[in-house]
């Protein structure tokens, strides 16, 4: 549960934290991030230092003739940093009563509003239903209920968000207020400012401005003085977890089902001030992290897309080249050869694709058969048949071991993958078979084997789906080509 307390209500605070801004708060928390983070750093680099250190100072208490460890050393008591534990709950518990007895409440009602005097919700009524799903949470964990308790009151039963205060306090802005600002501001954009605003307006489907309406933008910024500036602002850092030293495996904290992950499904927009100065890892932890969390949100602008990469490597049983240190990975992860599915394979829900290796021919999975993705996980996908006699059935794809059918190359390879190849266009040859709605043929030059034009316009089952572009060299287009055809083969017919 979070208790927020007016500064003025002890008259004999005086402290300077308190009684200071916003931007000194902010500064003295930037500072002692920078020299913790330092220390976690320290601790983390110099491991063998400081574990020689703490096993030679035991070496030598138990020379001494100390024998029970466990009275060694001094006690330290930990401070209730950690939110969550069991000091930080008694510190909340004892904030909270004295808040009571200095205030004199009288029954349980004004108690508990009085817990949210400077409350992230409106009314009273919100804070006492957002109280009380606190306390359900915390009784829940231990094993118990409010339910047990009939003189307490209870959870009235309403829609899961609302127990997210994250979300609640997005939407608790002044929408008429909002709207005011927003009719003096947009006559004095600029035409870039303008162009820019009707571009993100559009991209998230809104005819104004989106807060008004009630939905959420989430504002973050690189540094905490400049989230300062802005409206409901955080950092990055503290908005989505990201690490503060991220590489390129990292991601953020944000956890399914989280608070803090909800809030982020809800979102219409995110905004990122002075986001160049952040390292890429910054950006590539969070798109992995909204890729996780809204995957199966089809209709949002992450987690429809997913990347897949190969894990190469020598085959085993060519033992002349397995111990060739100029055959790594970078160099195997380079190679591109008919039949052999990228090393970096990029889908996304709805792609269209075509399977490289007869895979399950019973269930119509050959190689050729073209399938439309709906579903991406972690090591393999779901998708829909589109051709064939098996059109409309879903099949799963899961990575598999392939080693190239290309004796061109000096060495023996394999390379676990998705047997799959991004379709959006085919050739004639593996058009062969198929028959297609909608066909849009292009000719750069004309057709060179026999009877192949007649393949590519007989793949198409109405005259209406059907269109042809032929260009010429220099790329003009065209508006007849060659239909190449040897007579040689109607002799002694």
């Amino acid at each position: 549960m979070q208790f927020s307390l007016a500064t003025d209500v002890f008259s004999c605070s005086a402290h300077t934290i308190l009684n200071s801004g916003r931007l000194f708060r902010q500064f003295v928390v930037d500072a002692y991030t920078t020299i913790e983070s330092n220390r976690l750093r320290y601790l983390r680099t110099h491991q063998t230092t400081l574990r020689y250190d703490s096993y030679d100072s035991i070496k030598q208490s138990e020379n001494a003739g100390r024998i029970d460890m466990a009275e060694q050393g001094s006690s330290f008591l930990l401070p209730a940093t950690f939110t969550g534990g069991p000091r930080y709950m008694k510190n909340l518990y004892l904030d909270a009563t004295t808040i009571y007895m200095f205030l004199r409440l009288k029954d349980h009602g004004e108690f508990l509003s009085s817990l949210f005097i400077i409350g992230l919700l409106s009314s009273d009524h919100e804070k006492k239903k957002f109280a009380l799903l606190e306390i359900e949470k915390i009784l829940k964990r231990c094993g118990t209920s409010l339910a047990k308790y009939p003189s307490m009151p209870q959870v009235a039963k309403t829609h899961s968000k609302d127990s997210n205060v994250l979300i609640l306090d997005e939407r608790s802005y002044d929408r008429e207020a909002l709207l005011e600002t927003l009719d003096r501001d947009i006559p004095n954009m600029t035409p870039e400012q303008r162009k820019i605003y009707d571009e993100i307006l559009d991209a998230v489907n809104k005819e104004r401005a989106i807060r008004s309406r009630g939905d959420i933008t989430l504002n973050v910024a690189s540094s905490g003085i400049a989230s300062l500036l802005l409206q409901g602002g955080k950092t990055a850092h503290s908005r989505f977890g990201v690490p503060l030293n991220p590489d390129e495996f990292s991601s953020c904290t944000m956890a399914h089902g989280s608070d803090q992950a909800n809030l982020v499904k809800e979102a219409s927009l995110i905004t990122w001030d002075e986001a160049p100065i952040m390292s890429r890892y910054c950006f590539e932890a969070l798109d992995r992290s909204l890729t996780d969390i809204i995957r199966k949100q089809s209709d949002k602008p992450f987690g429809e897309e997913m990347i897949y990469l190969s894990a190469d490597s020598i085959d085993p049983t060519d033992t002349k080249a397995v111990n060739d240190e100029a055959l790594d990975s970078d160099f195997l992860n380079n190679i591109k050869v008919s039949g052999l599915p990228s090393h970096r394979l990029r889908l996304k829900v709805g792609c269209p694709v075509m399977v490289l290796r007869n895979v399950d021919p019973p269930e119509g999975l050959m190689n050729g058969t073209r399938l439309q993705i709906t579903q991406l996980m972690e090591f393999m996908v779901a998708a829909k048949i589109i051709t064939g006699s098996n059109v409309g059935k879903t099949v799963y794809i899961p990575r598999l071991l392939i080693t190239p059918s290309d004796t061109r190359l000096p060495f023996k390879m394999r390379r676990r993958q998705l047997p799959l190849a991004v379709a959006f266009a085919i050739t004639i040859n593996k058009s062969q078979g198929q028959s297609l709605s909608e066909v849009g043929l292009f000719l750069p030059r004309p057709v060179f084997s026999h009877g192949q034009l007649y393949v590519a316009i007989s793949r198409f089952t109405s005259k209406k789906g059907l269109e042809i572009l032929i260009v010429d060299k220099d790329g003009k287009p065209q508006h007849k080509t060659v239909n190449v055809v040897f007579k040689e083969v109607f002799n002694n017919l």
